[in-house]
């Protein structure tokens, strides 16, 4: 009886090796090699890097460890986020499925679900930037001091006209969650990372002197002079903590004063400068691009401002902008604190092969044309 089963085992063995042989051989010629690739791509591309990381971090799990820190809520098991990246669907929860066939289901649940989240899910949000490791403290070409500028006489007479409104008017709060990105003109990237960051010469000055020239206009704008990245590091965590940083910063200039309503996040791109630079009746700028995600319910009234500023800014400065990139959960951050404010931007100001004073000219630009809009929409 045992020789019979052993012979029927090996028998069944050996039947299925030549089964996955065919199937091996069978599919090799059927399906020519050049396919495989883009469906791997397409497979790839619909992988969240949260789902990637924790794939490899089983084969090297000083990923986990380095790169993303870990969270103590715990999370569905990998091969639940593995088919949710993939199908969009995550088994045993009944709404993902029917979710979408509801008509506002998924609203309340996001609205929900924003109230519960904590710093890693935010992290989980933000762009995928490479993380500084350190500041360069040496600095080429020192940036000339950018010279005091007086508001025109027409805007200054419409600052005046204007002035019995201003208490009433909504507010701007201007911020950097990444304060640090600077240019190639004031510090080398860093050797490790290949960033172009510095502690005091970077875009943070550009969100400053946007403020400075709102505040001419008539328009009250705050800059937030927050040093996003130091607090990270006094508080032990990683640069892909940014977004979940800067949202406490403005939650709390929020909170502190409800007539905000406008809220720009300047960075600064890492496009070469001939895509980022443009010459204009004989001025050099820095061209800016405008970023929205579409993980927040203010999407469309955020996308409505930044193309209709976009399309204002372009007719007075041909080609000034690069124009809106909207952004979905799977192409970045997909939410850039947005949620905040139907009136929040994140804008991009030049690259890294840009200069300050060319940044500076750009927001000149940028403050002219968004007067112009923001005074219209006050009396519309």
């Amino acid at each position: 009886m045992v020789g019979h089963l052993h012979r029927l085992f090996v028998i069944l063995a050996l039947i299925t090796a030549l089964l996955f042989n065919l199937t091996g051989l069978l599919s090799y010629n059927l399906f020519p090699k050049t396919a495989q690739v883009p469906m791997l791509q397409l497979v790839a591309s619909k992988l969240s890097g949260d789902v990637l990381l924790e794939g490899m971090g089983t084969v090297i799990p000083y990923l986990t460890h380095t790169v993303q820190a870990s969270s103590k809520q715990k999370k569905p098991p990998l091969t639940d986020r593995l088919i949710q990246s993939v199908t969009g669907l995550m088994p045993g929860d009944p709404l993902s499925l029917f979710g979408k066939e509801l008509p506002g289901i998924l609203a309340y649940e996001q609205a929900a679900q924003r109230k519960e989240w904590n710093d890693h899910e935010l992290a989980m949000r933000m762009e995928s930037a490479a993380p500084v490791q350190s500041v360069a403290a040496s600095v080429t070409p020192a940036v000339p001091k950018q010279p005091e500028q007086s508001a025109p006489t027409d805007q200054k007479e419409q600052a005046a006209s204007t002035k019995e409104t201003k208490e009433q008017a909504r507010e701007v709060l201007v911020y950097n969650t990444h304060n640090r990105e600077s240019w190639l003109n004031v510090t080398s990237p860093l050797p490790d990372t290949l960033s172009v960051d510095h502690k005091t010469k970077n875009i943070s000055l550009v969100s400053k002197r946007l403020a400075e020239l709102l505040n001419d206009r008539g328009i009250k704008a705050e800059f937030l002079n927050r040093d996003i990245y130091q607090e990270l590091l006094d508080q032990n965590k990683s640069y892909p903590y940014s977004y979940a940083q800067s949202l406490k910063a403005i939650t709390a200039a929020a909170e502190k004063n409800r007539k905000l309503h406008y809220f720009f996040d300047l960075h600064r791109d890492d496009s070469p400068r001939e895509r980022t630079t443009a010459t204009i009746k004989g001025k050099t700028y820095a061209r800016m691009m405008i970023v929205i995600g579409k993980g927040n319910p203010n999407y469309k009234e955020n996308l409505k401002i930044a193309n209709e500023l976009t399309e204002l800014l372009n007719k007075k400065y041909p080609g000034i902008t690069r124009g809106v990139d909207d952004k979905g959960e799977n192409e970045g951050n997909g939410e850039y604190n947005q949620h905040v404010s139907s009136g929040s931007l994140l804008i991009e100001v030049g690259g890294t092969g840009n200069t300050l004073e060319e940044c500076y000219q750009t927001v000149e630009a940028f403050a002219d044309i968004f007067a112009e809009y923001f005074w219209q929409a006050e009396r519309a």
